[in-house]
């Protein structure tokens, strides 16, 4: 019996073809969909930036004395607040309502009311917004105060517009933006940027202002305060034309930049939440509406999308939900069959195939015993070669370190006694001194000179180690380079001009000719063992790997030992 196994490459085919993929998001929508949940799980971290930055406004606030100093950081507080907690934001803006008011200052009255219909107009309190602004329509304004209300009124109509579900372009946006547009002029300026965005209602300059609008805004820091307004003004356009890959990816950088500054004003998170469960990315849309309804449930001042608009998403995300376990249902049916219908074509070629395994196995235990043999013939001698070749490599290195050992021995013992040697006659000469003044009865001289001793040792201490750096560089040319390879770049050392070492140098120098012991490394250098100790836990603190072996890796430098004459 021939067995055939097409069979076992056409059923798992079939089968992967009733599982296919529901998604049709690219990568780049999924980096954004991440983008947004990874702000929302890290919404806890920017609350706690958020309160150390009003703590700090609450501090300077605390410590103004002047009238223009307070009713600044109360207008700050307002700002921070606005998009957070309305009642304070309320708070601090009648507040400076009353100062102003009781100042005369035209332009603070002016100012708080426009800021007070944000506030208003944020948390979707629109009849309260309206009385703010009409409260200040009359009122002479200067050119920044004017832009500022003339902002409000644009930003109050658009959300009119979403409140009572208005046509698309909503007329009275249209006009206040004309008349921030003429208004400003220049087109580099972000009022500019945001008016434009609302004034054009031609389809073919719109078309083309589109793109200007999101080069704009990609060519924007992100920590620019219109950020979040510019970035939402081109997710709101691309969403009108249709184009939903720019939609989804204007609306995410915005909802970043609100969530990051702690603003719960977040109308499109449901839209962003649409547009995953549109691509079929279930997950990621649940999250989102989730994240929306607890807003919503907690502070429904902040989430408004206008004539149920929220309600008939999250509804129509519960049909498709149920759609889609429907059909995994009816697929999960499907692949139970075939899969029984796999088992049984399975079983019956495993038959076969040991039917015809029991036919080759004879010939294959011939084989084997002469394979065997053959392997076992071939492996020991592979055995032996690896012991010769091992053998062969410690024995080099072995004479490499002898030689090594051996020639700095000689080279130090050489120094040693030359040192030595002339530490002696520096002494022999003091002691003839000394004796020659005892004898002629000096003694004052004699015990001054007994003295100058001490004072003379630290320099003859500072010859040795003179010596020794010489010594020790012309041995170890290459010493500094190679130490340096296990120093991050930035913490590497360099010799003095005249080139001697310095002290860390000194000690990592006694370390590669194997003085461990932080002990004899002070008595030799003539400095406490803790200053030893603290300079060799800073030197391990610049290593570019692990600290513990530190030490280890010095002693194994391969740094070129060359013979010089001392």
């Amino acid at each position: 019996m021939k067995v055939s196994w097409q069979y076992f490459i056409i059923i798992p085919l079939i089968i992967c073809s009733c599982t296919g993929r529901y998604s049709t998001a690219t990568q780049e929508n999924l980096r954004y969909f991440d983008m947004v949940e990874e702000a929302l799980n890290d919404k806890n971290i920017y609350l706690e930036e958020f309160n150390n930055r009003v703590n700090e406004m609450h501090q300077r606030l605390a410590n103004s004395v002047d009238r223009e100093s307070i009713y600044i950081y109360q207008r700050l507080l307002a700002e921070m607040y606005m998009g957070y907690e309305a009642d304070t934001a309320l708070a601090y803006i009648d507040k400076n309502l009353q100062r102003a008011e009781e100042l005369k200052r035209n332009d603070w009255v002016v100012e708080s009311y426009i800021l007070k219909s944000q506030t208003y107009n944020t948390s979707g309190m629109i009849e309260e917004s309206r009385e703010a602004l009409n409260k200040v329509k009359g009122m002479p304004m200067n050119q920044d105060i004017r832009l500022k209300y003339l902002m409000e009124e644009l930003n109050y109509w658009w959300n009119y517009s979403i409140q009572h579900n208005t046509p698309y372009p909503n007329p009275s946006v249209v006009a206040y933006a004309d008349s921030i547009v003429q208004m400003v002029q220049d087109s580099s300026s972000p009022y500019y940027v945001y008016a434009k965005s609302w004034q054009i209602t031609d389809a073919t300059e719109m078309e083309s202002w589109r793109a200007k609008l999101m080069d704009y805004a990609d060519s924007m820091d992100s920590q620019n305060p219109w950020y979040k307004s510019i970035t939402e003004s081109a997710g709101i356009i691309a969403m009108n034309y249709g184009d939903i890959d720019n939609c989804l990816k204007y609306f995410a950088l915005s909802l970043v930049s609100k969530i990051q500054q702690v603003d719960r004003h977040v109308p499109y998170l449901a839209n962003i939440g649409t547009i995953a469960r549109d691509m079929g990315e279930l997950t990621y849309a649940a999250r989102f509406y989730n994240a929306t309804l607890r807003i919503q449930a907690d502070h429904p001042e902040y989430v408004f999308n206008g004539d149920g608009a929220l309600a008939r998403s999250v509804m129509r995300f519960h049909e498709i939900v149920e759609d889609r376990l429907e059909q995994q249902n009816k697929q999960n049916h499907t692949l139970i069959y075939l899969l029984a219908a796999f088992i049984i074509i399975a079983i019956a070629l495993l038959v076969a195939t040991m039917l015809e395994l029991r036919k080759v196995n004879s010939l294959h235990k011939k084989l084997k015993l002469s394979n065997e043999e053959l392997s076992e013939s071939e492996a020991k001698l592979r055995q032996s070669n690896k012991e010769l070749v091992s053998k062969e490599q410690q024995l080099t290195a072995t004479n490499t370190e002898l030689t090594e050992a051996n020639y700095v021995k000689e080279e130090y013992i050489g120094q040693l006694f030359a040192t030595c040697s002339d530490y002696i006659d520096k002494m022999d000469a003091l002691k003839k001194n000394i004796n020659r003044k005892l004898k002629a009865g000096q003694y004052a001289e004699a015990i001054k000179q007994t003295a100058a001793i001490a004072q003379r040792e630290n320099e003859y201490l500072q010859e040795l180690w003179t010596e020794f750096d010489k010594v020790f560089l012309r041995l170890y040319p290459d010493f500094i380079e190679q130490f340096n390879t296990l120093l991050r770049e930035e913490e590497q050392v360099s010799i003095k001009p005249e080139g001697r070492l310095n002290t860390d140098l000194r000690i990592y120098a006694l370390i590669r000719l194997g003085i461990d012991s932080s002990v004899k490394i002070s008595k030799m250098l003539g400095v406490s063992s803790q200053t030893i100790y603290n300079a060799r836990t800073k030197m391990r603190g610049k290593a570019t790997a692990s600290e513990k072996d530190f030490d280890l890796r010095v002693r194994q430098l391969k740094t070129t030992l060359q013979k010089a004459e001392v």
